[in-house]
């Protein structure tokens, strides 16, 4: 039987809530999952460290659906004291939402295709 709106499941996409104290605030992110055409946007970025630079500047967003950061000011970021360790923690935790357990970035040959 073909699906119809009716029994559709409407996608919503994920989010989840980080810790990132060195941002400010109440220390607390919200991560979305990035969608598939950013996915393969990023995935073309051949240098790791700005492919993580532009993961967070299109999946760290405020309440409203915002994003908190441009890709250069997470560059920014990680050069202050333990930004570096946040924007590693806060890309990792962006790469588990989109790979589940098989944690490959975007760009990496293990990621899907």
């Amino acid at each position: 039987m073909a699906i119809d709106r009716s029994t559709l499941k409407v996608p919503v996409r994920r989010k989840a809530v980080e810790q990132a104290p060195l941002l400010g605030g109440d220390g607390e992110v919200i991560l979305q999952a990035i969608d598939l055409a950013d996915y393969l946007a990023i995935s073309r970025i051949e240098d790791a460290t700005e492919r993580l630079f532009e993961i967070l500047a299109r999946a760290a967003i405020d309440p409203d659906g915002t994003p908190l950061l441009t890709a250069a000011q997470w560059r920014d970021h990680s050069t202050s004291d333990g930004g570096r360790a946040e924007c590693l923690q806060l890309g990792a935790a962006v790469t588990k939402m989109l790979h589940g357990d098989q944690g490959a970035a975007p760009g990496n040959d293990s990621a899907p295709t």
